[in-house]
């Protein structure tokens, strides 16, 4: 939101920001990065723009029309008119800030209703799971985007970083750590390696981690699945990984990183992958099974 208030051409870390922000599948492609403004604008508020703020919303009011018998009453509330209150008169970037401002708003209430108000069945876990593999996958495209590919100049880089902590949500635990002077390495650190902060990426696979004991066993429930193995698999590389290393610069890019985060994103659809076939997939189970099938859970 601060950027959306600038110029492109004060704002050198916009482009960037919107380039992480694309889907690589979107079908027609995404706008140019060049054209920052009307970047905003349609991933803000076009419904034809794939992966963008309108397809999610109108997938969230959809999803929740369905569960009207499974949600309570101040959830359906919310989730029914999910964005479509506030919608801006006008064009420009500046105009969306308080119909997004009111969109953040909600998305906290609604994770503070699930948080507060959901009874820890299963229905609740998969929620968790799914939230936390999303978030998980983000923040490693997000770095992939603006911290693994060719560094411009320092400049540019300082501004990236202040984008990055922002982004995260991260900027007071940042300073307090570290300091005013911003770097490569201690930013790294904070999005994939601190356990303590509850918007890295090893903290989501500890969670997962932790709500993927909890379900369902057919069977040998003290063998290791394969979906425990990847889960181990990947928080073992997390928590093992040298961050000194990860910042390293050569040749102008962080190879080392770029390869990294890839590894890290393919564990990371496997782990999605195998949940979903082994609990949320309704083909009748294999003989030998050692999970649960979706309708016993």
């Amino acid at each position: 939101m601060r950027l959306a208030d600038q110029t492109p051409s004060d704002a050198a870390e916009l482009a960037i920001l919107l380039e992480a922000s694309k889907d690589p599948n979107a079908l027609p492609p995404p706008l140019p990065s060049s054209d920052p403004e009307s970047t905003i604008w349609s991933l803000s508020m076009k419904n034809d723009h794939q992966g963008g703020i309108q397809q999610e919303l109108t997938e969230i009011r959809r999803l929740a029309t369905q569960l009207r018998d499974r949600i309570s009453e101040d959830t359906w509330i919310l989730l029914h008119s999910f964005g479509e209150s506030g919608r801006p008169d006008g064009s420009g970037a500046s105009v969306l800030i308080p119909y997004l401002s009111r969109i953040i708003s909600e998305s906290a209430a609604f994770a503070g209703l699930a948080n507060e108000n959901m009874t820890r069945g299963h229905g609740w876990r998969f929620q968790e799971l799914g939230r936390r593999t999303e978030r998980a996958k983000r923040y490693m495209m997000l770095m992939q985007s603006c911290l693994a590919r060719e560094i411009p100049d320092e400049q540019s880089e300082i501004l990236l970083l202040q984008a990055l902590i922002e982004t995260g949500d991260c900027s007071l635990t940042y300073h307090r750590r570290y300091g005013g002077r911003l770097q490569a390495a201690p930013v790294i650190d904070l999005f994939i390696c601190d356990e303590t902060n509850p918007r890295s990426v090893v903290y989501q696979l500890q969670r997962i981690s932790s709500e993927a004991r909890k379900l369902p066993r057919a069977q040998n429930e003290n063998l290791l699945l394969p979906l425990d193995r990847e889960i181990l698999r990947l928080l073992s590389d997390l928590r093992l990984a040298d961050v000194t290393q990860l910042a390293a610069v050569e040749d102008g890019e962080r190879k080392f990183l770029s390869n990294e985060l890839e590894r890290w994103l393919k564990a990371i659809d496997k782990i999605s992958d195998l949940i979903d076939r082994d609990y949320l997939n309704h083909a009748p189970r294999r003989q030998g099974s050692n999970t649960a099938m979706a309708t016993e859970v």
